[in-house]
């Protein structure tokens, strides 16, 4: 359960389209560092709820995500991204 509501507010809704992420900091378009960012407060906020070391993170709220494939291959480059660089 979320604090204030049962989905979670979509603090990438900026990003012009929500299934883009430009890792490579040459490009013009980079913007992996603010989305990353985002993502740890969103996931630090979560935790300050919870007395675990597992968290259950919504995406999205009702029919804001309808292409799965899409969805999720633009998540899964962002926890990448998190992983190889969040230090």
């Amino acid at each position: 359960m979320i604090k204030d509501h049962y989905c979670y507010n979509n603090e990438f809704d900026e990003v012009e389209s929500k299934h883009f992420i430009e890792t490579d900091l040459a490009m013009e378009s980079f913007n992996a560092l603010n989305l990353m960012k985002k993502m740890v407060v969103k996931v630090n906020k979560l935790s300050k709820y919870h007395r675990t070391n597992h968290l259950f993170i919504t995406w999205g709220c009702d029919n804001d995500y309808n292409n799965a494939q899409e969805d999720f291959r633009y998540l899964e480059v962002l926890i990448d991204y998190l992983n190889k660089n969040n230090k």
